[in-house]
């Protein structure tokens, strides 16, 4: 038995020494790829820092172009955020005048002569400008907040109720002319 432990270890002693001479073998193989590497490491790494180098001269350029670009933009933003105020103060202004050029058309036509071809178109002329006027004032919420404009509000919705009572009074009276009711019949 004791030869079979001699016979196993030197079996074993051989394997060590085949598996050291093996791996010295490899890592002189390896040493000198290694080596290699490590110089095509120092290149990669120059080479790196060649190109950190022209990034941040690109960066550099990048940001002066953006600046350029940039104040012009924002004066650009500024110069339409004005525009659209002054295009709605405009249109404000625009249905101001319009509400005030109707209000006082309609309060120079107090009276209407129904009776005349004359007074009636003056009644349905009134009536189409206080529809108009009406349209215009809850076309924009804004144009009720003016003074001036509650104040031509105010004597509209006097007249108004003059306008209605006459357009009712003729819509009843020709319902109930003898035309209209002789020819249902």
């Amino acid at each position: 038995m004791v030869g079979r432990i001699d016979g196993c270890l030197d079996r074993v002693t051989r394997c060590v020494d085949i598996l050291t001479e093996q791996l010295r073998i490899l890592s002189a193989e390896r040493a000198d790829d290694l080596i290699e590497q490590a110089k095509n490491l120092d290149a990669l790494e120059k080479d790196l820092e060649a190109l950190c180098l022209k990034a941040n001269s690109i960066l550099t350029r990048v940001e002066v172009i953006r600046d350029k670009l940039v104040e012009p933009y924002n004066r650009i933003s500024q110069s339409i955020v004005l525009l659209n105020r002054l295009k709605t103060t405009c249109d404000l202004l625009r249905k101001m005048i319009r509400v005030m050029n109707i209000s006082k058309r309609i309060q120079q036509q107090t009276s209407f002569d129904t009776k005349t071809p004359a007074g009636l178109r003056d009644l349905v002329k009134s009536a189409q400008l206080l529809n108009e006027f009406e349209s215009i004032i809850e076309s924009d919420p804004n144009i009720k907040r003016v003074n001036e404009v509650q104040k031509e509000i105010e004597a509209v919705n006097m007249i108004k109720g003059l306008i209605v009572d006459k357009c009712d009074a003729e819509f009843e009276g020709g319902i109930n002319s003898p035309q209209v009711t002789g020819s249902t019949t």
